[in-house]
């Protein structure tokens, strides 16, 4: 017996992927076989800041309750969703509260809700707008619903505060994910020893200690450790970090200053004891290359580095560069990284023609400056798995012919990308088809380019050649015809395309 291409969920969900929810609505009255493909697309999720979700009545939510993977609570809280029982595919449920909305009945309905639908529940977000002195709910009802979810791996909480009597409530139920993002959250300080800090401790004789093995992705932003501190807010952040044995992905950020340098101080040291650690986002840590350099010295994986106000200099490089040891088979850092951004502050370092030469496995590359001498007389590059390229070039040549000339190998390097589906260029140089823009023929997965500063004119021929050449292009960005009328005409290639132009 054939199959109907309906019956292969990958090829109705590309069918799907191109239809509004207006396009839906006409599909399921099309025919029986119409109805029964695409009926549980228009349920799949619901959005109950839509008001056409909050019309919706209980009857025929009821019916359709089997169809409903997600819901979102966006400011607004419809009580017959807030009643909904025995949604079996139901995986995720996010809400976002605003400072009118009662704290308590909020969150004790939406633990009912999680516990009378957690069947297949795998991700919760909640967002508690509050203001900070103010907070006297507690949230022990969440916390146990949480963990009355077995398959409940992710959790995200947003402005969020935890008081001295949940401790250890908050503890057990971080002990049973995988995935734990905490936004402005305050959590009261702990007593020393109730995280096991130590990765050697044998867990069965700490009674009354916590470890988080299950955790592999941990997100700390402007998360505070409140009350009496005998430690530093710092170290007890490290400590719980270093209480997630197998974590594979750490993202720090603290707007204070003082508060980022002291955690990237007392991180360093405990790196080592995080050995399966391979994704590092800390995009506000300012540390020049020696101390970002002793950061990756004590790592024993790498696959993803951001750093942006860091320094990524030839000691960080070396460290890229330098076989590691046995616990990952003495392969080195640059044959393993696949998203890296962190700018290199001095150009003469020659620091971004090697990571374009040594790194084949990058899919991510944003870094800051580089001459195009050194781009193009370097090694050949290997990363031919690049998908966002975003690069500052500095003018190192002011001869029009030799300019032009370099600029076209340039473009011949930057052509054999063919992955590459954003491009962001700061440079001095023209993308005009006499300057090379015909090298760039087969980017044919490009969707978004972008141009900024010097002299980037182009005119309708170089606008015409994009939209001819890259299928897949969505948005121009910098490139402007010293012509106001040519600009005009620019403007109507790109927007009868569909193409954002500006």
């Amino acid at each position: 017996m054939r199959l109907h291409p309906f019956d292969i969920p990958e090829v109705l969900d590309k069918i799907v992927a191109c239809l509004d929810t207006g396009d839906i609505k006409s599909c399921i009255y099309v025919s029986k076989a119409f109805h029964e493909a695409f009926i549980r697309f228009l349920w799949k999720t619901i959005n109950v800041d839509t008001p056409n979700w909050s019309a919706v009545d209980g009857q025929t939510l009821e019916k359709h309750k089997h169809y409903i993977e997600e819901i979102y609570f966006t400011y607004r809280y419809a009580e017959h969703i807030l009643l909904l029982r025995g949604c079996s595919r139901l995986r995720k449920l996010v809400s976002r509260r605003d400072k009118s909305q009662r704290f308590e009945d909020l969150l004790y309905r939406l633990s009912n809700l999680m516990i009378a639908n957690n069947f297949k529940l795998q991700e919760c977000e909640i967002n508690w707008a509050h203001e900070k002195g103010t907070w006297t709910y507690r949230a022990k009802d969440f916390y146990n619903a949480v963990l009355q979810c077995p398959h409940l791996r992710e959790l995200k909480l947003h402005d969020f505060i935890i008081h001295a009597e949940e401790i250890d409530l908050f503890f057990r139920m971080c002990s049973q994910l995988e995935i734990l993002e905490l936004t402005r959250v305050d959590i009261p300080q702990w007593a020393v020893g109730k995280l096991i800090g130590n990765l050697g401790a044998d867990v069965g004789t700490a009674a009354g200690a916590f470890a988080f093995g299950y955790l592999l992705e941990l997100t700390l932003c402007e998360t505070k450790v409140i009350g009496p501190h005998p430690i530093s807010e710092a170290h007890s952040l490290v400590t719980f970090i270093q209480s997630c044995p197998n974590l594979r992905s750490l993202t720090f950020y603290d707007g204070a200053t003082e508060d980022m340098v002291d955690f990237c101080r007392t991180l360093a040291p405990a790196l080592e004891s995080l050995p399966h650690l391979e994704s590092l986002i800390i995009p506000e840590a300012e540390l020049n290359d020696k101390k970002l350099a002793a950061f990756l010295g004590k790592m024993n994986r790498l696959r993803k580095l951001h750093a942006w106000q860091s320094d990524f200099g030839p000691l960080c490089l070396a460290e890229l560069l330098k076989p590691r040891g046995p616990l990952n088979g003495g392969t080195r850092f640059c044959d393993m990284i696949e998203d890296l951004s962190a700018p290199t502050f001095d150009f003469t370092d020659r620091v971004i023609p090697v990571l374009l030469s040594s790194c084949r496995n990058l899919t991510l590359l944003e870094t800051s400056v580089a001459r195009i001498t050194d781009i193009i007389t370097g090694q050949e590059w290997v990363c031919s798995k690049l998908q966002r390229l975003e690069l500052s070039l500095v003018l190192d040549v002011y001869n029009d012919e030799e300019r032009k000339a370099k600029q076209r190998i340039l473009f011949e390097r930057l052509g054999k990308l063919t992955k590459l589906q954003e491009l962001h260029i700061t440079t001095g140089y023209s993308l005009t088809l006499d300057a090379g823009l015909d090298k760039l023929i087969n980017l044919k997965r490009l969707r978004y380019l972008a141009f900024h500063h010097g002299a980037h004119f182009i005119g309708p021929d170089e606008a015409v050649w994009m939209v001819e050449n890259w299928p897949c292009l969505e948005e121009v960005i910098g490139l402007k015809d010293k012509d106001p009328a040519a600009v005009g005409s620019i403007a109507g290639i790109f927007n009868r395309r569909g193409i954002i132009y500006h």
